[in-house]
């Protein structure tokens, strides 16, 4: 099992002999399958979260995000 700590230690991963938690924590899907279809559409390139937000860039050239606050809302209400 990983846990997150700020140490980064060979134990995670040993380049050397490429081994660690980090090896042992990669199961192969079929023994571990999600509870989702592949054609789930959020797994699409994650357009689910983003659709509807409109960025572009102010007069001065900085970028800036149309009503992000309404957008996040909407997602919250479904």
């Amino acid at each position: 099992r990983i846990t997150t700590t700020s140490d980064w230690t060979k134990d995670h991963y040993d380049p050397d002999t490429d081994t660690g938690l980090i090896i042992d924590s990669v199961f192969d899907y079929a023994s571990t399958p999600l509870g989702l279809r592949p054609s789930t559409t959020s797994l699409n390139y994650g357009t689910t979260i983003w659709e509807g937000l409109k960025c572009y860039r102010d007069a001065n050239g900085n970028p800036t995000v149309f009503r992000p606050d309404k957008n996040h809302e909407r997602f919250c209400n479904g």
